[in-house]
């Protein structure tokens, strides 16, 4: 039970800290904001938008992710849902190191993180090196995928960004237009996957502090959990 509660304590100073910073507050409020949604003990879901800035300087800011029809490439959206408790839809995809199929990523993984973001989102470079830590920490038990949900970040400015940012875990565009499915407006938001290859937690927002993603992996990936359990 304590270790469930930190858990939720984690999870809960990550979306006060999160929704703090998505309305500008000065920082010493984030700290109060977080201590009493911790103390309270619940996770709750907070949206993010993140604004992007045009070239040239007069365009509208892109606070939002394009919506992508669930019936894309020729699957019924019947097929492709998403749900907490259930598998993520299966997906394949081409990056600079080769084929990546989730299928076949999970083999073996007791916790797998579908990232979705955009190369003009400073909330995900923020949380990316906490991402990346975790990933190459829990090597071989850990496996990550970011997905650009941005049209314009083209396969070469995706491989740019990644090894600018010193990432190591697959990168590309969200060809399948899986984020649609989430029904989500703002990025990054991201899908954890357990052992048994089902979804128990969408993290809306950015990861604010590295102990936050740490302590929900360690409960994944501990003996204590035999079966999937959903966090709200």
């Amino acid at each position: 039970m304590k270790k469930w509660i930190r858990i939720l304590t984690a999870l809960a100073l990550a979306v006060a800290l999160t929704a703090c910073a998505a309305e500008g507050e000065d920082p010493s409020t984030a700290a109060s904001v977080a201590a009493s949604a911790a103390a309270e003990a619940s996770v709750t879901e907070s949206g993010l938008e993140e604004k992007k800035n045009g070239e040239a300087g007069d365009e509208k800011a892109g606070d939002e992710a394009e919506s992508v029809d669930a019936s894309e490439n020729g699957q019924p959206a019947n097929t492709r849902m998403f749900a907490l408790g259930k598998p993520f839809p299966d997906f394949t995809m081409e990056t600079k190191d080769g084929t990546f199929t989730l299928s076949e990523a999970l083999e073996g993984k007791e916790a797998m993180l579908i990232n979705f973001w955009a190369t003009w989102c400073g909330y995900c470079t923020y949380e990316f090196p906490y991402i990346e830590e975790a990933y190459e920490k829990y090597d071989g038990k850990f496996g990550v995928v970011a997905l650009s949900v941005d049209p314009a970040d083209t396969p070469g400015l995706i491989e740019k960004y990644r090894a600018d940012q010193g990432l190591t875990f697959p990168m590309g565009q969200d060809e399948s237009g899986l984020y649609g499915l989430l029904g989500e407006r703002g990025v990054p938001v991201s899908v954890f996957i357990d052992r048994f290859g089902n979804v128990i937690y969408k993290q809306v927002g950015a990861f604010m502090e590295e102990e936050q993603l740490n302590a929900l992996l360690e409960f994944m990936m501990s003996e204590e959990y035999t079966e999937t359990t959903i966090l709200k």
